[in-house]
């Protein structure tokens, strides 16, 4: 696959020669400018393709996905409404030896949550992905809106010279 400059689009290198790989975001994701901001200021390469499962992964290596939501309020519709579209997510993950984390740009904790119009408590929540955890490779981590650009960028592996 060649990408528009004619490079490779699994081995591309940072103005400063350092070589890296892509990152694959899901054509599904949205509202993530601030993530891809984050990604073309410090020349993280990254395509836009429909993903089997989660929102981000390594192009080369889709075994480790990364599943965003921007809030508990989208957490409770997936662990809520959509439990079994998402459960089926990580049954399809299981099959392929992959593992997921779930990175959660609010840091209130999910067992003090409530929202008026969501009929799960966080109480209800933190059981179902402690449930999901106990079954599946799945993590959930907990962020700042602002810090989710690099903790996507670290977790699939990209050594970057910053402090949150």
């Amino acid at each position: 696959m060649e990408a528009r400059n004619g490079l490779s689009t699994d081995r591309l290198f940072t103005k400063k020669g350092v070589c890296i790989t892509m990152i694959q975001v899901d054509t599904r994701e949205v509202n993530n400018s601030h993530i891809i901001s984050y990604f073309i200021h410090n020349d993280i390469p990254h395509i836009r393709s429909k993903m089997y499962v989660g929102d981000y992964c390594k192009y080369e290596n889709p075994k480790l996905v990364i599943e965003r939501k921007a809030s508990i309020l989208e957490l409770a519709g997936n662990v809520g409404k959509e439990h079994m579209r998402f459960k089926d997510e990580l049954t399809r993950l299981d099959k392929v030896g992959g593992r997921m984390v779930m990175l959660i740009e609010e840091t209130e904790p999910i067992e003090l949550w409530s929202h008026k119009r969501s009929q799960m408590n966080g109480i209800q929540i933190s059981k179902i992905l402690k449930s999901w955890e106990s079954k599946h490779c799945f993590t959930v981590m907990q962020i700042k809106k602002a810090d989710a650009g690099f903790k996507i960028a670290e977790i699939l592996g990209y050594e970057l010279k910053e402090n949150i």
